[in-house]
């Protein structure tokens, strides 16, 4: 098991004390006690559960003897066997092929009791005619409780895969958190020269912190001590996904029963921190803690651990000092945040940031962000004559009615040749000629455009004016080479570049373009008010969510 040190420096002398409190691997090893309800029964015996740093539980209960009060003719089969078994004359057969359902899973030490109670699969192990054997389960949620524990006061996220700069903070309230990592080192009175300068570097050294606002508190992320060789085992590939950060805060008062923290729980913070360093961050388990940092729960429910796949990254501390910080503590504020809609946006906007993917992924997640957001704010159809002069309404609902009334014409005559099919077909025509032609449509395009004019961005107009100046190739307008590009990735499509079928520079402006604009809305929408690196950037960049206006040339956003 691998531990870190809480590290506080007490005396000028330089005596320190340590307290071991984090862990990225867990034991748990005492009497097992599992509960089946058909037919109900109780196994009881040694049990060893063991919880790796990627979530992974693996747990074997041994016991002895039969469930008290069950003497069955087939013994263990019987009993693991849901319904157990029925008898017809002389004979006795077991009643079916699925296990026994467990309804409970508990196992108690020294130091608490581990207890899984929804979810619990398992597998047998024991010879025909046995009474004694092993039971391994596969335990999806569980939760250890603390014995003797204090009140919950404080919330702890290891995060897996979180990669970022991280700036140097010093401040009394974060130094004092019992649960600090790396406290900085208090300066005492009476130090010689030396002394001061080595304990002023070690402040210095240990001071790597986000802090945030968390409910009117103050919370923060820090790196793990072995932080740096952590992100260069992911960033060399010597590991797939691996915990370099935790992230505490206060709890609000809440519950930490499992169903309620699925309620007022933070997760989407993960999702936000995906989207700032462009690699989706997810976590092993949650641990909640009392005022000393001692622990009161753990709860085990593995959210998915993703490979960790570089990308593009939205904030970067380096040149948005403070913004990730920023990030976490407006969102709360947003009474969009924590929407299904904005947060289905937000991950696939994440995903479509990351690199070395086919440009069908990059494109398809972030038209999928989008339609997400047109969604949500309604604009996924369009009513076509709206916005039209009411003369020139008139004039096209006209000229439909005409070519509605001759195409019927050609239904009667089809009728007439006993052509029903096509005369069914032909009245189809009409009426759509009538009711739909120029009245409600669901293009992707348009619904992009009507999705800026929401936002008041002034995008479409830009790059509207640039190809009407500068005609494409294929003679499209960019609401039609939005659709375009839509209904490729929607259906199952490719993009032919070997061929010429389709240009890659094409197909990526168009994509950076689009990953930008949904980019300057999901953060507008979340509160965020800092700067960030926008995709159709050249180079790391830092710029303000209103830096494209009327003025942007069409080069700035990629267009030549």
């Amino acid at each position: 098991m691998k531990s870190y040190c809480l590290v506080l420096i007490v005396s000028g002398a330089g005596r320190e004390t340590k307290m071991i409190w984090f862990h990225d691997e867990f034991v748990y090893e005492g009497h097992g006690r599992a509960e089946f309800s058909d037919p109900s029964g109780v196994v009881e015996g040694p049990t060893l559960v063991k919880f790796d740093e990627q979530g992974v539980a693996s747990a074997t209960l041994r016991f002895s003897d039969l469930p008290a009060a069950h003497v069955m003719k087939f013994g263990l089969w019987e009993f693991f066997s849901r319904g157990g078994s029925s008898t017809s004359g002389n004979v006795s057969l077991i009643q079916g092929l699925e296990l026994n359902p467990c309804t409970s899973f508990t196992v108690t030490s020294t130091e608490g009791t581990l207890s899984a109670t929804k979810m619990v699969h398992y597998d047998p192990g024991f010879t025909w005619g046995g009474t004694g054997g092993s039971l391994t389960f596969r335990l999806l949620r569980s939760q250890f409780d603390q014995k003797d524990a204090r009140a919950p006061k404080y919330w702890v996220l290891p995060l897996w895969n979180f990669l970022t700069d991280y700036p140097r903070h010093l401040s009394a309230e974060v130094d004092a958190h019992p649960l600090r990592l790396q406290p900085s080192a208090a300066i005492a009175n009476g130090l010689s020269s030396e002394e001061l300068q080595r304990t002023t570097l070690a402040r210095w050294n240990s001071s790597r912190l986000i802090t945030f606002e968390y409910q009117g508190n103050v919370a923060f992320i820090e790196p793990l001590p072995d932080h740096d060789e952590r992100a260069s085992s992911l960033r060399e590939g010597r590991q797939r996904f691996v915990i370099t950060s935790i992230m505490v805060g206060e709890i609000p008062g809440q519950s930490i029963d499992f169903d309620e923290v699925q309620e007022w729980f933070p997760f989407d913070f993960c999702l936000l921190l995906g989207l700032a360093t462009g690699s989706r961050v997810t976590f092993p388990w949650i641990e909640f803690r009392d005022s000393h940092g001692g622990l009161v729960r753990r709860i085990h429910a593995n959210h998915g651990a993703d490979d960790y796949v570089p990308g593009y990254a939205a904030i970067i501390q380096s040149i948005h000092p403070g913004g990730i910080g920023r990030l976490l503590s407006q969102a709360q504020k947003s009474s969009e945040f924590g929407n299904a809609p904005v947060g289905m946006a937000i991950l696939h906007l994440g995903l479509a940031a990351r690199d070395n993917q086919p440009m069908e992924d990059r494109m398809g997640h972030v038209c999928s962000a989008i339609e997400s957001l047109c969604h949500h704010y309604g604009v996924s159809t369009q009513q076509l004559l709206d916005g039209i002069a009411s003369s020139t309404r008139a004039t096209v609902l006209q000229i439909l009615s005409s070519a509605s009334d001759n195409i019927r014409q050609l239904a009667q005559q089809a009728a007439s040749s006993r052509d029903h099919a096509a005369a069914a077909r032909l009245n189809t025509i009409a009426d759509r000629a009538r009711s739909n032609v120029a009245n409600i449509d669901r293009k992707f395009g348009l619904a992009v455009v009507d999705l800026l004019k929401r936002f008041n961005l002034p995008d479409a107009n830009i790059v509207g004016s640039h190809y009407h100046s500068n005609p494409r190739p294929d003679g499209r307008n960019w609401t039609d080479v939005l659709s375009m590009y839509r209904g490729l990735t929607a259906h199952g499509g490719h993009f032919d570049f070997a061929n010429r079928t389709h240009d890659p520079f094409d197909a990526l402006r168009i994509a950076q373009h689009l990953q930008d604009i949904v980019l300057r809305i999901v953060l507008t929408i979340i509160g965020y008010d800092g700067n960030y690196n926008p995709p159709v950037s050249s180079a790391r960049a830092s710029k303000p969510l209103n830096w494209v206006t009327t003025a942007t040339l069409p080069k700035q956003l990629g267009y030549k």
